[in-house]
This record gives C-alpha cells, sequence and structure tokens, in this order.
C-alpha cells in the first residue's frame, strides 16, 4: 500500500504534526507509525480514518482514490 504510506506522510509532515503525535491518534507506537509510513505492512481499516480526522484529508485522498 505504498500509496497510502507517501500521502499519509506527505500530509503529517505538511500539516506539522510528529509521528508521535499520529501514533497517539491513531492509537499506535511511533514503531508502527514508522513502518506504516515506509511501507512495511498495510494499516488496519481504522488507522486511514484516524489520519483522516484531520482537517482537509479524506481516506478517499489517502487510499489513492481522489485528490
Amino acid at each position: 500500500m505504498k500509496i497510502f504510506a507517501e500521502k499519509s506522510r506527505e500530509e503529517r509532515i505538511r500539516r506539522g504534526v510528529t509521528q508521535t503525535a499520529l501514533s497517539e491518534k491513531s492509537q499506535t507506537t511511533d514503531g508502527a507509525a514508522n513502518d506504516r509510513e515506509r511501507g512495511r505492512f498495510e494499516p488496519s481499516p481504522e488507522i486511514p480514518a484516524a489520519i483522516a480526522k484531520y482537517p482537509g484529508v479524506s481516506v478517499d485522498y489517502l487510499l489513492g482514490s481522489g485528490n
């Protein structure tokens, strides 16, 4: 799920959010956040939904289905 990895990292950095803050928001560890951003494993369905809670980010966008 390379698209998710790239887009979630891009949005996190663009918004000035640390991996720690994102992992807290998505109720995972820093290591899991790092692994997701590197495309090492596919996230559970809850993760894109948690990240999409940031204003202006949709699940469709994170999964490559929208702009």
